[in-house]
């Protein structure tokens, strides 16, 4: 579809400096694009986009808002545009006294009124009468919703939602648009203003800003003697500004797709140079670009500062980098870049080399949100697994703990000056398993600032407090989807018991969409992949959610079913200690393929659903209100991830917490508080918070489970990465318990005789052993340790997690010291449910899913 400039261009006055988006000052921050007209003008208004309209008086003025709500978005990689604010519009272009204006006999004028007298003259034939005093202004434009009205349902404060009025079923139908429509025209004796907002979890737009000729920001100087909570909380404050984007920036961002632009007779096209000269350079900001650099969580990258502030970047063509600081622009979150910042000879590219700070991200991804690569050039954005950036480490010794974009970005150029855009890089901190040494700490995954330590994937995904639903009905179901806004890191072990092949090990991350529905009996809270980083192509229908963001009558998961044929969820349940628990599940889950990639195809297995019961979901907001006040988000997370047997099947249940920031005696920290609601499922969760340790530093896996020559393997054989031919690295405990069963050795020269708890000999091929009764009632066996290391345990020792119960060595096959069937020194280990060595064997990854996070290899040749 075609998008339109939201007036004529022609028409409006150069902006001058103080008309223009963005900082003023530190405690001022205009939001919009003001403009002015020569007064006999009166531009006309034209809808951007198709949508629905929302009429609101300016104060007690003659000057009325048209608030434009988008049914479809542009294809640019922004954000979604939430609304588009035309605020100046004069009076008597779309109301006559009480009644909406009548429209001219010009059937290319007065679309959105002309909309409304046909949509009545319709009813009006249908019920065969005539309303003698409709189409009510106020009700028809919806001006009707103000603070001062006497109906409860249209009473509407400065600081109620806009989005609740263009989802109720209160009696009034706002009017929709096409785009192109005239939908009014600007009042030119005195400025005017288009407000672009996207949408953005923790910011919901208010009336006021409909309310308000001339949107800003403004606060009162922070005191000197300021706390570190005050001080947070005006940098929280501040970031509201990122649901705001310059006209000039957002229109620019249409170079090469093409904008609609009305010449005074007709709509033409203008791409590049011509929308440069037309529409774009009548804004002050014409040669800025925008650098929004934002965190997982879709903040500020150093919102939770735990990076140092300063960002480093060239804009010369040449590896030199100089320090930026990225709150440069009077503190306030977002990077602007002046044309004249770039030095570059006539007609070369002007690109960015750009570096961020790592910190506590030591696996750092770059997701390329919206931003042009110089290798891919400014005719495209990248698509899927070009919008990923693996982050180089920098040998420079000055510029230690920083990481630079392995590809430089492209700005788009009119006659050699910068060409007014907005470009929005996720900076995402990615969790890595463990390297453990044994201390039970997690080494690999440091925190530092206020940052929110994240374990699994299922941490720190839904921000439900901030997942606003914009639906009024209790009794239907309602739902809402936040678009692109998370990221995932998931581990998929997709065939375990084919053994030796190392693809059946994937690190499978992408970006994600989160929603959360409500109906009479559940809240529930479902993610689903938007980006991968592969070649995965999406059809954008898979999971279509956006179809049920209205009111429907059956409980959200049947309605999801009914729109998923592919598979089927079902409620299903498991015995566990006795009793019946519940949960859900995919059936007929089959990949999507598209023969076009090769990369893993798109299954229901990323899919995330998560259901509470509204009296859990009650009981989560009361936590919230309890043990965080302050208005920051607060994010679901999970702890104790617990493997279950039943029925021959492996479940897990693992118990929610909630996990953000609250201020604490004029500090900042995190906070984490239980629920004591557990849920449960039948998907692996995996990452690094089943309890677990590596029983082996600096490991990798050398033999699988499952099927090999000769036979099954019933465990793992994991060697270390730095010498296979030495023994000697400690064995830890890989998860806390009790000493069940143990060999050791006396060494008699070149023969060692294996010896059991109760003094007899033992000639398994296992060699020097432990078996330990995990904490969670699984047996941990540990095999071929090296003679005596194992000495200082006795059955019926308690061991924590991470203490040292042996060596690695090659202990086995018959009392040879050193048997030749074994070539590398190695751990065998093994996981049972039970004491049957033949029957209780079990995949160890079910158990301690991180094992498949360790390098694969195949180098014992037996």
């Amino acid at each position: 579809m075609a998008f339109y400039f939201f007036t004529e261009p022609s028409k409006l006055l150069d902006q001058t400096s103080t008309q223009g988006f963005g900082a003023i000052d530190e405690e001022n921050y205009r939001l919009g694009n003001m403009f002015a007209a020569n007064p006999s003008d009166e531009p006309k208004a034209f809808a951007v986009i198709n949508g629905s309209v929302l009429v609101q008086q300016i104060g007690a003025s003659d000057k009325y808002s048209i608030i434009l709500k988008p049914s479809e978005q542009p294809d640019l990689g922004l954000p979604k545009i939430d609304f588009i604010i035309y605020k100046g519009i004069k009076k008597d272009s779309i109301i006559d006294g009480e009644q909406v204006k009548i429209p001219s006999s010009n059937e290319n004028e007065d679309h959105l009124i002309r909309n409304i007298y046909d949509s009545l003259s319709l009813y009006e034939t249908a019920v065969a009468y005539v309303f003698p005093d409709e189409p009510d202004a106020a009700t028809s434009l919806g001006f009707a919703y103000s603070s001062v009205a006497t109906e409860t349902a249209l009473q509407k404060a400065d600081t109620d939602f806009l989005n609740d009025v263009f989802y109720t079923n209160d009696g009034i139908t706002l009017p929709v648009v096409k785009s192109g429509d005239h939908i009014g025209n600007f009042d030119s004796s005195g400025d005017f203003e288009i407000l672009i907002i996207f949408e953005k979890i923790g910011y919901q737009p208010t009336f006021s800003l409909a309310r308000e000729l001339d949107s800003k920001i403004t606060f009162t100087a922070l005191a000197a003697t300021a706390s570190n909570a005050d001080t947070f909380e005006r940098k929280h404050e501040k970031e509201q500004v990122l649901a705001f984007i310059d006209s000039a920036a957002f229109f620019g961002a249409f170079s090469t797709l093409g904008l609609q632009v009305y010449n005074g007779s007709e709509f033409v096209n203008k791409t590049g140079d011509s929308l440069y000269t037309d529409v774009i350079s009548k804004h002050i900001n014409r040669n800025k670009i925008y650098l929004d650099i934002r965190n997982e969580y879709d903040d500020s990258f150093n919102y939770y500062e735990n990076y140092d502030n300063t960002v480093r970047w060239s804009l010369d063509n040449t590896d030199t980098l100089v320090d930026v600081e990225y709150d440069r622009n009077h503190e306030w979150p977002i990077l602007v870049i002046e044309d004249s910042q770039f030095n570059v000879v006539a007609g070369d590219n002007k690109t960015i080399q750009l570096s961020l700070p790592n910190a506590d991200n030591e696996f750092p991804l770059i997701y390329l949100k919206r931003a042009f690569r110089e290798d891919l050039g400014i005719e495209a954005l990248p698509e899927t697994i070009d919008k990923f950036l693996t982050p180089i480490t920098i040998a420079n010794v000055t510029l230690a703990n920083y990481v630079r974009l392995n590809q430089n970005l492209i700005i788009p150029q009119s006659n050699d000056l910068v060409f007014s855009n907005y470009f929005l890089i996720k900076y995402i901190k990615r969790t890595k398993v463990d390297d453990d040494d044994g201390s039970g700490t997690d080494t690999n995954n440091p925190t530092s600032g206020y940052s929110l330590h994240k374990r699994v994937y299922l941490d720190n995904l839904f921000p439900i407090f901030d997942m606003h639903i914009p639906f009024q009905n209790t009794d239907y179901t309602n739902l809402k989807v936040y678009q692109d806004v998370s990221h995932i890191d998931k581990l998929l072990v997709k065939d375990i018991a084919q053994a030796n092949i190392v693809g059946d090990y994937t690190l499978r991350d992408y970006t994600s969409s989160i929603g959360v529905a409500q109906d009479p009996d559940y809240v529930t809270f479902i993610s689903f992949p938007f980006t991968y980083n592969n070649n995965v192509n999406l059809n954008d229908d898979v999971l279509p959610l956006s179809t049920m963001e209205m009111g429907n009558n059956n409980p959200f998961l049947i309605e999801l079913n009914s729109l998923i044929s592919s598979v089927d969820l079902v409620r299903s349940e498991f015995t566990n200690n006795g009793q019946t628990v519940g949960f859900l599940k995919f059936i007929n889950n089959t990949e999507t393929t598209d023969s076009t990639f090769t990369s893993t195809d798109y299954t229901f297995n990323d899919v995330i659903i998560l259901s509470l019961t509204t009296q859990q979901n009650t009981a989560l907001q009361t936590l919230k209100d309890t043990n965080f006040p302050d208005g920051y988000k607060i994010y679901l997370g999970v702890k104790d991830i617990t493997p279950i047997i039943s029925g021959g099947n492996t479940y897990f249940s693992f118990e929610l917490v909630l996990r953000g920031l609250r201020s604490q005696n004029d500090e900042i920290e995190t906070h984490v508080v239980d629920s004591g609601i557990i849920a449960y499922t039948d998907a692996q969760i995996l990452g690094i918070d089943s309890g677990h340790v590596f029983p082996v530093s600096q490991a990798y896996i050398e033999e699988d489970f499952g099927e090999r020559t000769g036979g099954r393997h019933k465990g793992i054989d994991i060697e270390t990465t730095s010498d296979a031919t030495t023994p000697g690295s400690p064995v830890y405990a890989a998860r806390g318990g009790t000493v069940e069963r143990i060999i050791k050795a006396t060494n008699n020269g070149t023969i060692t005789a294996y010896l059991t708890e109760n003094g007899g000999t033992d000639n398994n091929a296992a060699g020097i052993r432990v078996r330990i009764l995990g904490d969670n009632g699984y047996y941990y066996y540990y095999f071929h340790l090296a003679p005596g290391t194992n000495d200082h345990l006795n059955i019926g020792d308690v061991v924590a997690i991470g203490d040292q119960i042996g060596e690695i060595g090659l202990s086995g096959e018959g009392n040879e010291v050193n048997s030749p069937a074994w070539t590398q020194y190695h751990l065998h280990f093994e996981i049972w449910s039970g004491t049957n060595y033949r029957t209780d064997k079990v995949s160890p990854y079910t158990v301690f899913p991180e094992l498949a996070l360790l390098p694969f290899d195949t180098h014992r040749n037996d």
